[in-house]
């Protein structure tokens, strides 16, 4: 069975980087394996799930690279969600800016239209 995460089938979670042996266990109960491939820690589904299809992970208040001006937000800057923590929306908006690949800017316009954030 496939998992998929809404059009595209990528997910990013961020944790703590000390949690990272209790979330391999519970995500192998789950049915997915751990994997370190092009420098992106994640799980793929098994047994030939595709990283690209996979939960990408991001450690909390670590840099995704070095060159980023700011780190992943802090579990702190977090509100619980109906089944999971949720980043701030400021921490959100701070984390589009920073990375700004392609889809960041249009994320960014979708949560503008949305109302979710202001277009200044």
């Amino acid at each position: 069975m496939r998992v998929r995460f809404g059009t595209l089938a990528t997910l990013t979670s961020s944790i703590m980087r000390d949690e990272l042996d209790r979330a391999k266990t519970a995500m192998d109960a789950a049915g997915f394996e751990y994997a370190f491939t092009y420098g992106a820690h994640l799980f793929k589904e098994r047994p030939d799930g595709k990283p690209s299809e996979g939960v990408q992970l991001l450690f909390a208040g670590e840099k995704v690279k070095e060159t980023d001006t700011v780190p992943v937000p802090e579990m702190s800057e977090s509100d619980r969600g109906a089944a999971f923590q949720v980043i701030s929306r400021d921490a959100r908006v701070r984390m589009k800016l920073v990375a700004f690949r392609l889809k960041d800017p249009v994320h960014l316009q979708d949560m503008a239209r949305l109302g979710l954030i202001d277009a200044t």
